[in-house]
């Protein structure tokens, strides 16, 4: 059988890795001088408390070559056939080219696939591929899912600066100052693996009624939803406003890879459509 691996930057809940065996491998996070493993030596509470004390803004470090290659190796040692690599999207982390470099050096068969997203956008590339290596499809054809299906995977979110994702380059020195000064709650998403402004709002309610309009105007073609959230903060009032839709969606808290990115508050949806 075929097995899954994602990075943390995926986001995906506990009881849905253990439902598709879905295995992880952290990044770290680095506050000053102190680096911590993701999950293993810092949990998601524990991140956004660190965040709101520290004087230093996070930094995320992407996994060692060994990291990815244990991983592989335990895998095998199980008695997988063979392993698809989910990785964030290598203009976010150097997780994509160090898993390469992992799959060159374990002794099982490794594809590596770049999802050219995160949070659950990624995670739900990483859920399809364990989806289709449930039916005992052959490494080739799961992967070839996995590169299928993260061209349909999205991501909206309304954060509350954009002071993080400046910090981390993902936007430009101009765009965080302007927000801040015009004090409006920028909106996001992810294009070809990039952060692209996705539109400004003056209130949670205007943003809100934004991610709504999105998912819905995708009608029939929407399989997969996830609510995104940092420790819970506005995730009512999205259920809310999704009525129907959010019975059959997955809450996803946002860990430290993506939340040193986004920064607190930020809270949003990643959706899989047909």
């Amino acid at each position: 059988m075929i097995r899954i691996v994602c990075d943390s930057g995926a986001d995906i809940p506990e009881d849905i890795l253990d439902r598709y065996s879905i295995q992880v491998v952290p990044l770290s996070i680095r506050f000053g001088q102190t680096e911590m493993v993701d999950q293993l030596e810092l949990s998601t509470q524990d991140f956004w408390e660190r965040l709101k004390d520290s004087p230093d803004l996070p930094e995320v470090v992407a996994p060692s070559v060994n990291r990815f290659v244990d991983t592989f190796e335990r895998l095998g040692v199980a008695g997988a056939e063979g392993v698809v690599a989910v990785t964030m999207s290598s203009d976010f982390s150097a997780s994509y080219q160090i898993a390469v470099l992992a799959a060159q050096q374990a002794s099982i068969p490794v594809s590596v696939v770049d999802s050219r997203s995160v949070s659950m956008a990624e995670g739900w590339v990483a859920i399809q591929a364990a989806r289709a290596s449930e039916e005992r499809l052959p490494l080739s054809e799961v992967e070839f899912v996995a590169e299928t299906v993260r061209h349909r995977v999205h991501v909206l979110a309304v954060i509350d600066t954009l002071k993080y994702l400046e910090r981390g380059g993902q936007v430009k020195p101009y765009q965080a100052k302007l927000g801040t000064m015009l004090d409006i709650k920028p909106m996001i998403t992810v294009r070809d693996g990039v952060v692209t402004p996705a539109g400004r709002v003056r209130s949670l309610s205007k943003a809100l009624s934004q991610i709504v309009a999105d998912v819905k105007s995708h009608g029939d073609r929407l399989e997969d939803l996830a609510i995104l959230h940092s420790e819970g903060i506005g995730l009512e009032a999205l259920e809310d406003a999704l009525g129907d839709l959010a019975n059959f969606a997955v809450r996803a808290e946002i860990g430290p890879v993506v939340g040193a990115h986004a920064g607190p508050g930020a809270l949003g949806v990643a959706y899989r459509l047909q």
